[in-house]
């Protein structure tokens, strides 16, 4: 397995369900993945090799060692996750030509340079051939890449993310009653349109509407000056800096979930969220954008919320029309039984399996 971060996130949280299931079955598994997160010692204790190698940038530094240490483990199949361990880890098996998987895990170029975007879409182009599988995890995602012409009928497949059932209620809730607690687990990025978040608590003070915000999630360094930006507007306002906290990477965010009426995702891209997953199986009842993946779990006003734009006052409107809604438990436990039938954790882990073995099938050890 090769990761770009073991930072808190979807997915290393889909990572590591992944490799315990594998593990379980009698895979032998390592991992190559940066020591930059609170997931790398939750990685290590899995019992499996961790090589700290960093895929996030280019280096030729960390492209040596990579090669080496596929060299060193000799593994049957190779599988990356994201956009920078698919680049290092897919061109340094073109030396090895082992079995190959590649999952997006949320491929999207509309933000890059001009120049990254021409690198990125040119290597995909290319690697795609060098590829055995490439795995979508949502429709939407799947149509983005028939779109700029990396998907390749052949061998692209859809496998959801999917999350295991797990008891919420254990945590109990200890919200301020006079007004509505609104959260989301995220990291400090423009993706994630945190900024846009910002603004819909100034949209909310506007309307005159009290509310309590909540972001749990940590700032990766190359998102730091954007996040002292956000910090900045709420210091110029007394009235947000006292609606709104920055809870950082917390170890126990579950527990903060309980306390949330809403689950918010303010995303300007996604994959498919395994928080919004999560945030369903907890019972909450769900705002967001409308974006992939996020619009695959949440139809509006049956399983969720939707925004129809891209703006604070469309997710204000969002979030005031959960708010009021008089079907909101209707509408919570829709959403519950859609994520528990259509992206159960079992599902992806089969699923997944299953690829492996198919890939795997004509293998035939030259080992003693």
């Amino acid at each position: 397995m090769i990761g770009v971060s073991s930072a808190a996130g979807g997915g290393n949280v889909h990572l590591f369900a992944l490799m315990k299931h594998l593990i379980s079955k009698g895979f032998k598994v390592s991992l190559i993945i940066p020591d930059n997160g609170i997931f790398y010692s939750d990685f290590e204790k899995l019992g499996i090799v961790v090589y700290n190698i960093d895929c996030r940038k280019l280096s030729l530094r960390s492209f040596i060692r990579l090669i080496f240490v596929i060299k060193q483990t000799v593994p049957d199949l190779i599988h990356t996750h994201g956009k920078g361990a698919g680049l290092y880890g897919r061109l340094s098996n073109i030396l090895f030509r082992k079995k190959s998987v590649h999952t997006f895990h949320g491929f999207y170029l509309g933000n890059e340079t001009k120049v990254r975007k021409l690198i990125f879409l040119f290597s995909e182009l290319v690697l795609r051939h060098f590829t055995d599988q490439l795995i979508a995890v949502s429709k939407g995602e799947l149509s983005y890449l028939k779109k700029i012409g990396i998907f390749d009928l052949n061998n692209t497949k859809l496998i959801y993310n999917g999350v295991e059932k797990i008891n919420f209620s254990e945590s109990k809730s200890v919200q301020n009653k006079n007004r509505p607690v609104i959260g989301t687990f995220s990291r400090i990025d423009y993706a994630k349109g945190i900024d846009l978040l910002v603004q819909t608590v100034i949209e909310f003070q506007k309307r005159g509407i009290d509310a309590e915000f909540h972001i749990l999630g940590g700032t990766p360094k190359e998102y730091e000056s954007y996040y002292h930006e956000i910090l900045e507007i709420t210091k110029q306002n007394n009235w947000v800096r006292d609606r709104l906290f920055f809870q950082g990477e917390v170890s126990r965010p579950h527990a903060f979930l309980q306390k949330f009426d809403i689950y918010l995702c303010t995303s300007r891209r996604e994959g498919f969220p395994l928080a919004l997953l999560e945030a369903a199986l907890s019972q909450k009842l769900i705002v967001s954008t409308n974006v992939c993946g996020c619009n695959e779990i949440v139809e509006d006003e049956v399983t969720g919320f939707l925004a129809k734009g891209l703006t604070p006052e469309h997710i204000a409107d969002a979030i005031e029309r959960a708010l009021n809604s008089q079907k909101k438990q209707q509408i919570i436990d829709q959403c519950f039984q859609k994520v528990c039938h259509d992206f159960s954790l079992n599902k992806m882990l089969e699923k997944t399996c299953k690829l492996y073995t198919l890939l795997l099938q004509d293998w035939k050890s030259d080992r003693i």
